[in-house]
């Protein structure tokens, strides 16, 4: 309810207590969390949006997320090297590195290029235990007002981080 309409927060609270689905309910969440494959997809709309902007004589910087971002690159690794190697995951990840050069790249450029977007490179772990682990505050706080974390995620996992309350 942080950031609802002040004339619309007693219809909404009332559609809560009655059961009601009479309109929509103003929840926006705190951050987006969302690994490299379908993360990566949402961030190319918005670079081809700000080629449209541009094109037509605006300001391309201005097209942002309006929320957190937080893109994990988790979906990439290809095991080729195993066993009793020690070297395994040096090899593997040089693998995914050169196999994912291009996207890699484009991945980089968005953490620069665009406001509330971070970044968690390949080799750091899974999308929910870095979620779970490391993202998420718990606590917000935003105008002096604290709220729980909450956040839109794009695995099946992302529910793990309800387990910090």
């Amino acid at each position: 309810m942080r950031r609802a309409e002040p004339a619309i927060i007693d219809d909404c609270l009332r559609q809560l207590i009655e059961v009601k689905r009479e309109r929509d309910f103003p929840w926006f969440p705190a951050r987006v969390v969302c690994h490299d494959i379908l993360g990566q997809t949402a961030l190319v709309d918005l670079a081809g949006l700000r080629d449209a902007i541009a094109e037509a004589g605006g300001d391309p910087a201005k097209v942002n997320p309006v929320m957190p971002v937080q893109l994990i690159v988790d979906h990439s690794l290809a095991v080729e090297c195993g066993g009793y190697d020690p070297q395994a995951f040096a090899k593997n990840r040089a693998i995914e590195d050169r196999r994912n050069a291009d996207r890699f790249h484009f991945i980089d450029w968005t953490k620069l290029a665009f406001e509330n977007v971070d970044v968690i490179p390949p080799g750091n772990g899974i999308m929910h235990q870095i979620n779970l682990e490391k993202m998420s505050p718990v606590i917000g706080v935003t105008d002096g007002v604290a709220y729980p974390d909450t956040c839109v995620g794009t695995d099946s996992h992302t529910p793990h981080v309800d387990a910090l309350g």
